[in-house]
């Protein structure tokens, strides 16, 4: 069973992690992609355009996963998240022959990071 987070992430994980995950769900939502969110053992979202809906099941949990669909529905990648990660809240994501995931994983990295 996932450990459910009792803090809210600012006081639990640095600005920049929180920002991170933050700004990666809404690049994706930018592009009208919808997002799932698998917390370990359920779907809790699915194929949600919902900010706030899945910021809050991201943040339910300190591991999960991101199915992300295009505007049609179709499957795009997975992108695996652990919150308390040192380095990145994105720790894994699928390849895609368009490389969609990778552009994603380096927009959101780029604005939290480099200030793009």
């Amino acid at each position: 069973m996932q450990k459910l987070l009792t803090a809210a992430p600012s006081q639990q994980w640095s600005n920049n992690m929180t920002n991170y995950i933050n700004k990666y769900i809404r690049e994706v939502l930018s592009r009208n992609y919808s997002i799932s969110v698998y917390d370990g053992e359920e779907w809790p979202v699915k194929k949600s355009t919902t900010y706030a809906e899945i910021k809050d099941a991201v943040w339910s949990v300190e591991t999960g996963e991101l199915r992300i669909r295009d505007e049609c529905g179709d499957y795009i990648g997975t992108a695996s998240y652990m919150i308390d990660n040192p380095d990145y809240d994105i720790n894994d994501h699928t390849i895609d022959d368009n490389g969609i995931m990778e552009d994603l994983w380096h927009t959101a990295y780029n604005l939290e990071y480099m200030g793009v």
